[in-house]
């Protein structure tokens, strides 16, 4: 693959930048979420309840997870179903449409893909770790950024 304006050597920089704003993302909507635990909106159904309760706390820490590169990729796994449960509701319960309803979190599913199926980058603990693991050949089946052949 072909290098235009001389930007492959961003691309390490590009990576961290979208695991940075993903985490953040996560962190901000899931502290939002922690008041949930000392009071209950109206009208709120104790099973919506748990699941937010749940996700004050499996967002902020996966957030924080994905901004380090660690686990990054489960992590996005997590974040997807997070996504395709949101824009379920979205759908299914308020009746929203695309525009100003649900165009975010289908953005968000598909930047957590993203990061799912290429990997957390050179810029991560992932990387890190598996480069400890398995020296500089660790880019088969492992954690880490792979060459993509062409």
């Amino acid at each position: 693959m072909s290098c235009y304006f001389n930007v492959c050597g961003g691309k390490k920089w590009a990576m961290l930048f979208v695991r940075v704003v993903l985490g953040a993302i996560f962190i901000v909507h899931g502290v939002s979420k922690l008041p949930l635990w000392q009071s209950v909106p109206e009208n709120m159904p104790n099973g919506m309840l748990v699941i937010m309760k749940i996700l004050s706390i499996v967002e902020p820490l996966g957030g924080a997870a994905m901004i380090l590169g660690l686990g990054a990729q489960f992590v996005a796994l997590i974040f997807v179903v997070i996504m395709v449960g949101a824009i379920n509701v979205k759908i299914n319960t308020w009746g929203l449409g695309f525009m100003n309803g649900w165009e975010f979190e289908l953005l968000i599913l598909a930047t957590s893909l993203y990061v799912f199926f290429r990997g957390p980058g050179k810029l991560s603990l992932d990387r890190l770790i598996c480069k400890k693991w398995h020296g500089e050949q660790c880019a088969n089946g492992c954690c880490c950024d792979t060459k993509m052949k062409h």
